[in-house]
């Protein structure tokens, strides 16, 4: 089975829904955090906007439709782009 990922935005990691689980943070970026953690259990790496960027949660909404359609041995799958709940 493919590593499978999760991008996120939102107001900080504190809104993150059940079953999303933040281990270890393994990378920054000029708009996000990557972090190692477990969804429903199974492991996947979990980018989160930096919201106080500007445009940093337009740029991974954008990054989420693009690989939302790419299939490919080499990369992640993505499994789902989250936004916060109002």
């Amino acid at each position: 089975m493919a590593p499978m990922s999760a991008l996120a935005w939102g107001a900080g990691r504190d809104w993150l829904p059940n079953g999303i689980v933040l281990e270890e943070e393994v990378g920054e970026g000029s708009f996000a955090c990557v972090y190692r953690g477990r969804c429903d259990g199974r492991p996947c790496a979990i980018k989160i906007a930096k919201v106080e960027i500007e445009g940093a949660v337009e740029r991974l909404a954008a990054e989420a439709a693009v690989l939302g359609q790419v299939r490919h041995a080499g990369w992640v799958r993505l499994e789902q782009a989250l936004e916060p709940r109002a």
